[in-house]
């Protein structure tokens, strides 16, 4: 496969493309069940639903997880990390999948911004709907907004299951009185898995073991050995930047504003400034990065901006034409919209 491209395709087809240990550094936002609820039991098998229903993706089950990391294990240079998002509810699942695949659990790093939406449901609407229409579910709920006698109309923007991936405006009410004594006594309240606002989201840290003795003795051999990554965490670049010594633990970034996502309708997509500092932290100029869900391709024009070298994978082409029309900004004269991966190019592969 050739380097420095992003490629519309599955990322479990296409890590199987790349060689054994020859990525520097892996740096990824996968899909992580948001809203569902996944869960191991007392068997250790994975158990209820693996739909996420923020974002509309099937993202499979733990078992998918597994094939993930155990392809990125492979790919991965020995030494070489992987930066991978998350959520704290679903922390447990990459970092039990990156112990069997053969990973080494680092410090994790939270990335802090301002604060997010809170996802919880009320309760008191809730429980009404469940009282009034038989039902608990969104339809129901919207139905008996409509009749209650009390709140104002309002059109918001949000998609078919509430959210604003799939963005129409809608009429809802607002504002609506408890009609029972029951809603009077819940008014206010919220149940669910996100009832607060989140401020934070975990990047999970890995890293491939060591090829020899000990890690000094990698970085040596890592001058005359490609498949080994010398695992230095770049800190002094962070600390002449900002003056400050870079924290193990977080990295403060504003989620992107209105003019970073122009045009670009991807709904996680991550701040150009914290890829920027994940990739100026994990690896050095020259390296070679991959994201398997590279999205609307944030990783990818952070590389190009900071000399690294890349591959990508995104199997929705909507999401790659919006990354390759980033990359072709940065590189005007580049020609960054291939076709789906040609095997007559596996010559072409790492130089």
């Amino acid at each position: 496969m050739e380097i420095n491209k992003v490629y519309n395709m599955d990322c479990l087809e296409g890590m199987k493309k790349l060689p054994d240990n020859s990525i520097d550094v892996v740096i990824t936002d996968p899909p992580y069940w948001l809203g569902s609820y996944l869960s191991i039991d007392k068997n250790g098998q994975y158990v209820g639903e693996t739909k996420d229903i923020v974002n509309s993706w099937s993202v499979g089950d733990g078992y998918w997880m597994q094939k993930v990391l155990t392809e990125i294990h492979r790919v991965l240079k020995f030494g070489g990390y992987c930066c991978l998002f998350s959520i704290d509810r679903f922390v447990d699942l990459p970092m039990y999948n990156a112990r069997k695949a053969g990973f080494d659990i680092c410090q994790s790093i939270y990335w802090k911004f301002k604060q997010g939406m809170p996802k919880g449901i009320d309760t008191r609407k809730r429980i009404e709907a469940l009282i009034f229409q038989g039902n608990a579910g969104t339809k129901s709920l919207r139905k008996q907004e409509y009749e209650n006698s009390s709140g104002k109309e309002i059109s918001v923007r949000a998609g078919s299951n509430g959210f604003i991936n799939d963005v129409k405006i809608r009429k809802r009410k607002d504002d609506t009185k408890p009609l029972t004594e029951i809603g009077n006594y819940f008014e206010g309240t919220k149940y669910g898995l996100a009832t607060l606002a989140p401020q934070i989201e975990v990047i999970c840290v890995f890293r491939k073991k060591k090829k020899t003795k000990n890690y000094a003795s990698d970085i040596l051999a890592s001058q005359k050995n490609s498949d080994i990554h010398p695992s230095a965490v770049n800190t002094k670049l962070i600390q002449e930047e900002e003056g400050i010594f870079p924290s193990q633990l977080i990295i403060e970034a504003a989620k992107p504003n209105k003019k970073e996502k122009e045009d670009n309708n991807h709904p996680t997509v991550k701040p150009l400034v914290l890829m920027n500092k994940l990739i100026k932290l994990f690896t050095m100029e020259g390296q070679i990065v991959l994201d398997p869900f590279i999205g609307s391709g944030t990783t990818t024009v952070a590389c190009a901006n900071l000399n690294r070298k890349y591959f990508g994978f995104e199997i929705e082409k909507k999401y790659c034409e919006i990354c390759w029309k980033r990359l072709s900004e940065i590189s005007p004269g580049l020609q960054y919209s291939p076709d789906k991966y040609n095997k007559n190019n596996d010559k072409q592969r790492l130089l």
